[in-house]
């Protein structure tokens, strides 16, 4: 997402809640063109100085977490999409991890897929989601609500109770590099 009022590119990396930071600016302009763009996309439409000028940011959340989010979504469990392979779909979470395959409209599946932190003016996590939208909207000048929840997931338990030891390793070979590059920890 890119606001020019505001001056900034905001990386939308899935199942992070940006479908509700979105929403506060009523992005509608090229949803489904440039929804989950990554920063290498946005520097490769953009001038060079808007691109170096706006304040760009992105949300990340722990991965053993966002994989529960996906299995729990209905996406995962839509005859008409065909993938049906998620907990709606009575199907284990070992079964998901084996079929799992990104969406048409995501463009990577690790956090390095869609920016290089190097070029990141901020990088918040879902964890700290109020004091990071907190600081995201002093730097941009408009208050963005940390209240404001567009696609909340049915999960019925803390994401941990999903998993047993081999998926819990499945998940922390896969998104290894995410894990160690942001500190991230099972059960945090």
């Amino acid at each position: 997402m890119i606001n020019h009022e505001h001056k900034f590119i905001f990386i939308h990396v899935p199942r992070t809640g940006g479908s509700s930071i979105e929403d506060q600016f009523n992005y509608r302009e090229g949803r489904e063109k440039n929804k989950h763009w990554t920063l290498y996309d946005w520097q490769n439409h953009l001038d060079k100085e808007v691109f170096n000028e706006y304040f760009k940011f992105t949300f990340i959340r722990n991965p053993w977490d966002i994989i529960i989010s996906r299995y729990v979504s209905d996406w995962y469990s839509n005859k008409k999409r065909g993938v049906v392979i998620g907990e709606r779909a009575g199907k284990s979470l070992e079964y998901f991890l084996e079929h799992y395959t990104l969406p048409k409209h995501e463009h990577g599946d690790s956090f390095f897929d869609y920016f290089d932190s190097k070029q990141m003016d901020f990088i918040g996590k879902f964890e700290n989601r109020k004091q990071d939208l907190s600081f995201i909207s002093n730097k941009i000048g408009y208050e963005i609500s940390s209240d404001t929840h567009t696609r909340r997931n049915n999960k019925t338990k803390k994401y941990t109770e999903y998993y047993n030891d081999e998926t819990r390793q499945i998940v922390a070979e896969r998104y290894a590099k995410d894990i160690e590059r942001f500190g991230y920890t099972f059960g945090e």
